[in-house]
Order: C-alpha cells, then sequence, then structure tokens
C-alpha cells in the first residue's frame, strides 16, 4: 500500500510558478492507480467468496422461511375448513331446531283454530237440525 507521501505527490502541482523548468514525462496515472488498488482488490477476493457465501446462506435461509410461511399457512387454512364446516354444521342445526319450533308453533294454532271451529260449528247445529227438520218436513207434506 503506496505510504501518505505518495498519495500527497499526486496532487503536487506540475509547475511552480517561476522560470520554466525542464520538460518531464509526463505520468502514467492510470498504471499508478492501478499498482495502488491491485493489492486492494487482491485482498478483496477473500471478502467477495464470503459475500456469495453470506448471500447463499441467506437465500437459503429465505427458502426455509417460505417454506415454513406455506406450511404455516395451510395448517391455518386447514384449521378454517374445520372450524367452517363446524359453524355451517351448528348452522344448520340451529335452522332445523327454529323450523321445528315454527311447525310445532304453527301446528298448535292449527290445533286451536280447529277446535274454535268445531265449538261453533257445535253451537251452530242445534239451530241447523232444527232448520233442515224444518225443511223436511215441509217437502214431505
Amino acid at each position: 500500500m503506496p505510504g501518505i507521501r505518495d498519495i500527497l505527490t499526486r496532487f503536487r502541482p506540475a509547475g511552480a510558478p517561476g522560470r520554466p523548468s525542464p520538460a518531464g514525462v509526463p505520468a502514467d496515472r492510470r498504471a499508478a492507480a492501478r499498482a495502488e488498488l491491485t493489492s486492494v482488490f487482491a485482498a478483496l477476493t477473500g471478502t467477495q467468496g464470503d459475500a456469495a457465501a453470506i448471500r447463499q446462506h441467506a437465500h437459503e435461509r429465505a427458502a426455509a422461511r417460505v417454506e415454513a410461511a406455506r406450511s404455516q399457512t395451510r395448517y391455518i387454512v386447514d384449521q378454517a375448513h374445520a372450524a367452517s364446516e363446524t359453524a355451517r354444521a351448528r348452522a344448520a342445526t340451529e335452522v332445523w331446531q327454529a323450523a321445528q319450533q315454527e311447525l310445532a308453533e304453527l301446528h298448535s294454532e292449527a290445533e286451536r283454530s280447529a277446535a274454535a271451529l268445531r265449538d261453533r260449528a257445535e253451537a251452530r247445529l242445534p239451530a241447523w237440525r232444527e232448520i233442515v227438520t224444518a225443511q223436511l218436513r215441509t217437502d214431505l207434506r
């Protein structure tokens, strides 16, 4: 790695004010940068492998978490289906019981109506007997 002095020489002015100096060879900045960064990039090759391993491990963990989430989702959906079947059965039972209760009430009301109708008919029967008997006597004479 270059020292601080080498780095600072890059920022030195090309020429000092005053008399012109002898012509020099232009600096090859690309070669200097390449030489300076070669050791840095060489040190990073192991780090790149570590980063690839970390990424691979992260992908594997993510895939495992996704599979765990899918498994948990399937379990929750199965539980919801089972609960919905139970709820449907309970609701059907409640509807059936309500219908049976309504049927019993309608049957009871029909029995009361029939009894009231029978009572009215029995109350009117003597009067109709008299009317029919009188009509028959009239017709037979």
